[in-house]
């Protein structure tokens, strides 16, 4: 027989074919909470769409009111499995028992009953009527207007629930939710605009397509039923971190808005395995693989673009302890990491503080001490010299201390600063002798002033003091037997064995013949390119320092004389302060040169 209304037919064909599709993956999960009714519910919709297809293709024959009555069995179980559904769900599965199925189970079981045996309590008139999509008009009796009672209360009810769980879900699953509200909601409304003659004939087909493509969207894409309400309660107070939802296969459910910055992701990316779509950033790949399987709460670190997060994983589990998901919390740490290195730099440098002051200002104090005796014994004056060369070598040491601990401890405000003409005031505090300047920067740099100051006079000082002849640090032969008593006691950090030329960052060969004349010392800078960084190098044509020492002799501490061994540390904590690099070369003729990297030059305001 000829198809009366082709297109009716058709659409509840395909209505067919997207729910048995959806109906095939369910099945794949019948062993997840909520499962079983999830295929139940399918299997019904699909019942029930064959039954409306059939009736469409033979209308108005035995063969149609057969299958009008078939297709009650269809609804009633769609109706009562999708509530069970809802309740494992959105939560409620704890009411999902025995005694809840069989109270369900009975108006539907009484209500099919009725349709073959009283079928005149179902429909009190039934006319052919070629002008129906079925072939038949039809008026409801009472049994069908319980039967709707019954359903539409049911569907109420599960609505209901869905709603309140989208409006609550804090955009976590509400992809997931308004998909499946729209599945359930979409029949019913159709079947209704029908009932009550709102349209001339029955959609409700269409209404099945929505219902078998969003199902068939929320299980292939987002997997919706294995997380649920679960991960909500998890995350819903730290979603100021970047949130991560996976399924029990690690495929990615959900993620929150910084999430998917985090990791430069897109809607599009849900449902993909979290593994396919983190490959490309090997650092978070390699946290990822290593708690991939876990089944308890994880905790660990990990650096990117620049930032420190912890990341803590938590595995979800139902009631009945079935491992469900996982939710990956990611917090930028960033701040509290450098708080932690800072506070561990502060504390290196309390110890070494600790250091110094125990053991450097033992070294001259003692060497006072010793004079003292010696005053007493010979009573010559001359000794007061020497104790008083100690207290100013305790002051000295204490004034670089304090120098040291205030870097550390103040921020470092920047300006525009003119280098050539702070290298020419800071000329002007040292006292340099015959020494000759030569000055190759002029440009600005961003810098701190008063630090950049000190650099400098650091190091021309440094320069010029070692370029001097020594006269050693031996004693009068008056002094000899006293300078022994306490001699045991006033060694300096890192002395150099057996050198009277000792200097506290170079040694020379030949020390005594050298001074101040024909030291020629010049800052210059290297790789200028217009606003880009440049190197500033101080440079002077001194003893020069020997490789081995190149590195160390930057240290705090380190001294091959009398020196406090803090004068370079200075230096070297003013550039890491400033963010520069610095390192120790031979200078091209023949000195040393102390270049400092990734110096930023800046353009001064216009006046």
């Amino acid at each position: 027989m000829p198809l009366q209304y082709p297109l009716y037919s058709i659409s509840f064909a395909v209505a067919v074919v997207l729910v048995v599709a959806a109906a095939t993956q369910a099945w794949q999960l019948r062993e997840e909470p909520g499962g079983r009714p999830l295929v139940v519910t399918l299997l019904g919709m699909g019942f029930w769409a064959c039954c409306e297809f059939v009736v469409t293709v033979v209308p108005g024959t035995p063969l149609s009111v057969a299958f009008m009555k078939l297709w009650f069995a269809g609804i009633t179980v769609v109706i009562a499995s999708l509530f069970v559904f809802v309740l494992a769900y959105t939560g409620y599965d704890q009411y999902v028992t025995r005694r809840t199925i069989g109270g369900l189970a009975i108006w539907p079981l009484i209500f099919n009953a009725i349709v073959w045996i009283r079928p005149d309590l179902v429909w009190e008139t039934f006319v052919a009527n070629p002008a129906t999509g079925s072939g038949w008009e039809t008026t409801y009796g009472i049994a069908f207007g319980l039967h709707i009672g019954y359903s539409y209360l049911l569907v109420a009810v599960s609505t209901f629930l869905l709603v309140w769980f989208v409006f609550t879900s804090q955009f976590l699953y509400q992809k997931q939710a308004a998909a499946l509200l729209a599945g359930i909601v979409a029949p019913w409304l159709t079947d209704i605009a029908f009932i009550t003659r709102t349209i001339s004939y029955n959609l409700t087909a269409v209404g099945f397509a929505i219902t078998g493509v969003s199902l068939t969207w929320g299980i292939q894409r987002t997997k919706f039923m294995d997380v649920a309400p679960i991960a909500r309660n998890a995350v819903v107070e730290t979603l100021n971190s970047a949130v991560f939802v996976t399924d029990r296969e690690n495929r990615l459910v959900d993620a929150n808005q910084r999430g998917l910055e985090l990791l430069d992701l897109s809607d599009a990316d849900i449902g993909r395995p979290l593994a396919e779509l983190i490959k490309s950033v090997p650092s978070v790949a390699e946290q990822f693989h290593a708690v991939a399987t876990a089944t308890d709460h994880q905790r660990m670190r990990m650096e990117l673009n620049g930032h420190h997060y912890q990341i803590e994983l938590t595995p979800l589990y139902d009631d009945r302890e079935y491992l469900v998901g996982r939710v990956f919390l990611v917090h930028d740490i960033t701040d509290q990491h450098h708080q932690q290195a800072q506070l561990k730099q502060q504390n290196k440098q309390l110890d070494q503080f600790a250091s110094v002051v125990s053991h450097d200002l033992r070294n001259p104090l003692n060497v006072a001490s010793g004079y003292v005796g010696l005053a007493r014994k010979t009573g010559d004056p001359a000794h007061f010299d020497r104790i008083q060369e100690s207290h100013q070598r305790m002051e000295q040491l204490i004034d670089e201390l304090l120098t040291l601990a205030r870097l550390d401890a103040a921020a470092v405000d920047t300006t525009t600063v003119d280098l050539a003409s702070c290298v020419t005031t800071a000329w002007q505090h040292v006292e340099t002798g015959d020494a000759e300047l030569t000055v190759d920067a002029e440009i600005h740099i961003e810098a701190n002033r008063q630090h950049v100051l000190q650099l400098l006079e650091n190091l021309i000082r440094n320069a010029v003091e070692h370029s001097r002849p020594r006269d050693g640090d031996a004693v009068s032969r008056d002094d000899e037997n006293s300078q022994r008593e306490f001699s045991n006691h006033s060694t300096g950090t890192q002395n150099s064995e057996g050198s009277d030329e000792a200097v506290e960052h170079c040694s020379t060969e030949n020390g005594g013949d050298t001074d101040d004349g024909g030291l020629e010392i010049t800052i210059s800078v290297r790789e200028a390119e217009t606003d880009g960084p440049v190197q500033l190098v101080v440079s002077d044509t001194g003893p020069g320092i020997p490789p081995a020492d190149r590195e160390s002799v930057l240290e705090e501490g380190y001294t091959t004389g009398d020196g406090t061994g803090l004068g370079l540390a200075i230096v070297t904590r003013i550039a890491d302060v400033h963010g520069w690099g610095v390192s120790v070369e031979a200078a091209d003729t023949g000195g040393a040169a102390f270049v400092f990297d990734d110096v930023d030059q800046s353009t001064p305001a216009e006046s």
